[in-house]
């Protein structure tokens, strides 16, 4: 099967069981397709700040380090270990690249849920950590609502 949102549906007979991929309905395709391309700028803006963050924070804006700094600092207190900045976001950067990634289709449709979960994850957590800190976490929400409703989508299919 191909990766959602890619590929003609194969023609599929009244009651057999979809597969996914490729022989999903045409308008699920579009609207898988269409979320996926909704949510991967936002996905690419969170992967690259992590990045940024993590291999060159010198280049970060003040704000950026001192937010950032926050959210470390929200976690590191939750689970009682010390991670550095440069690990922790190094960590969570790469996660969000593999996870945006599996979206796009780069590891195949078996890959797809895998990384819709990856991000509904980061995601749920960043939302936590915005309101531990006081934060609007409006951004984080849009990105959740989007894959929240791509999963929702996907495993209905």
């Amino acid at each position: 099967p191909e990766p959602p949102g890619t590929g003609a549906p194969r023609p599929h007979a009244p009651g057999a069981p979809r597969q996914g991929g490729s022989d999903w309905p045409r308008p699920a395709m579009a609207a898988v397709a269409a979320l996926t391309a909704l949510f991967a700028p936002v996905g690419a803006f969170f992967t690259c700040c992590d990045w940024l963050v993590a291999l060159r924070p010198d280049a970060a804006p003040e704000k950026l380090r001192v937010k950032f700094e926050g959210t470390r600092r929200v976690w590191c207190g939750l689970v009682g270990v010390h991670v550095s900045s440069r690990q922790f976001y190094l960590f969570f950067g790469t996660c969000k690249l593999a996870g945006l990634l599996a979206l796009l289709g780069a590891f195949g449709s078996a890959a797809d849920e895998a990384g819709n979960i990856c991000w509904l994850v980061l995601l749920l957590g960043s939302v936590y950590h915005h309101v531990v800190k006081g934060e609007s976490p409006a951004i984080v929400g849009f990105g959740l609502a989007v894959v929240g409703a791509r999963l929702a989508l996907v495993k209905r299919l």
